[in-house]
């Protein structure tokens, strides 16, 4: 009605009436607009209409001359006011189209926008999906938003039991303190890190069983808010492994200081890897080298101890060119002692990783 009342300001068009009717329904015209009220028409009355098809409905603009405004005016008048009229009805109608055409806009817009987020938002569940490790992530607040599969497989829960609970409804009671006291710096730090530092960390099934983890936290910003990463890997077969490569070498260690021989493991470079207390013993190491590994430190310890030093080295290299070979020799020692040599190579499977190094005083036995 408002917009009626500005354009016909400009128009001279008194005691003409002006109706903007909507016609796109099954029933009667309804009249979105009028320049006046209780004029009724009839047979010596002009009525011009001019259809409009905008924003995919129907409508009529009509122009309504009664009796008494074409016995008060002019013909040329009245042509005046027709004209007028569909001056009216181009202006109606471009304003009409630029609305429309404005809100189209809009809406496509709006659809891209909207497409664009949700083919985005399926990347990231994608990704998430397919990482191998349980991924949670959790608000500023603590609490889960999303998990993956994986973490549902780990720990026992559905996704609808974990969205919305605190994060700490996955670890074990000594761990929440401590989340939540670096909480804040981890949201804050735009690097990856792990939790925990040299502390075992446990995760809590849904039974209440516990298991060791691992877990690495890392921020993400999702639109205006931004969200911790919690990737959680389960570490109990790594810790079983652990458990019997320690026993292993427990029984090794063991072994090899059981011995009467002095042993001496060293790897395909010549570098030291191994010895008993034997060996230290036999050659007279000095105690600030029980500990070394370095293998020149520990020859110039040895080797002015020989007879024949050349000798000795000379077998060494022969060998360490020669992997697959055994040797078997002695060693005379300055001061009479004599040790028995034996050299093979050290395998794991198939693969040479090394040499082992075993001497045996024989000293008694010669001079007898």
């Amino acid at each position: 009605q408002t917009l009626m009342t500005v354009l016909t300001r400009y128009i001279p068009l008194e005691g003409v009436v002006v109706q903007l009717l909507d016609i796109s329904g099954d029933a009667e015209s309804q009249a979105l607009a009028a320049t006046s009220a209780g004029l009724r028409e009839n047979n010596d009355s002009l009525i011009v209409d001019t259809p409009l098809r905008i924003g995919q409905r129907n409508w009529e603009l009509r122009f309504t001359l009664p009796e008494s405004y074409l016995l008060a005016h002019r013909s040329w008048q009245a042509w005046i006011a027709l004209a007028a009229g569909l001056l009216l009805t181009t202006l109606l109608g471009m304003l009409l189209l630029t609305l429309v055409g404005r809100a189209a806009r809009v809406e496509l817009l709006v659809r891209e926008r909207t497409a664009e987020v949700r083919e985005s938002e399926a990347r990231f569940r994608s990704l998430l999906e397919s990482a191998p490790e349980a991924m949670v992530i959790v608000k500023a607040d603590g609490s889960i938003n999303l998990v993956n599969s994986r973490a549902e497989e780990i720990f026992g829960y559905t996704k609808a039991d974990l969205v919305g609970q605190p994060v700490e409804q996955l670890t074990s009671a000594e761990f929440p303190n401590e989340y939540f006291s670096h909480r804040a710096g981890y949201a804050e730090d735009t690097q990856p890190r792990p939790l925990g530092g040299e502390r075992e960390l446990h995760g809590r099934r849904q039974d209440g069983s516990e298991f060791p983890i691992e877990i690495s936290l890392s921020p993400l910003q999702i639109g205006m808010e931004r969200v911790t990463t919690v990737t959680i890997r389960d570490i109990t077969e790594r810790k079983k492994a652990e458990r019997q490569l320690n026993r292993a070498l427990s029984v090794l260690s063991a072994t090899l200081e059981s011995t009467a021989d002095g042993i001496l493991v060293v790897d395909n470079l010549g570098k030291v890897v191994n010895f008993n207390q034997k060996w230290l013993q036999m050659w007279s190491i000095p105690a600030e080298l029980h500990n070394c590994r370095d293998d020149e430190r520990l020859l110039a310890a040895i080797l002015p101890q020989l007879v024949d030093p050349d000798a000795f080295l000379e077998r060494v290299q022969q060998l360490y060119k020669q992997p697959i070979q055994e040797s078997n020799d002695l060693i005379y020692f300055k001061d009479g002692r004599v040790f028995e040599r034996y050299s093979r190579p050290q395998r794991i499977g198939e693969e040479i990783t090394g040499r082992v190094w075993s001497f045996r005083d024989i000293t008694e036995r010669k001079v007898a």
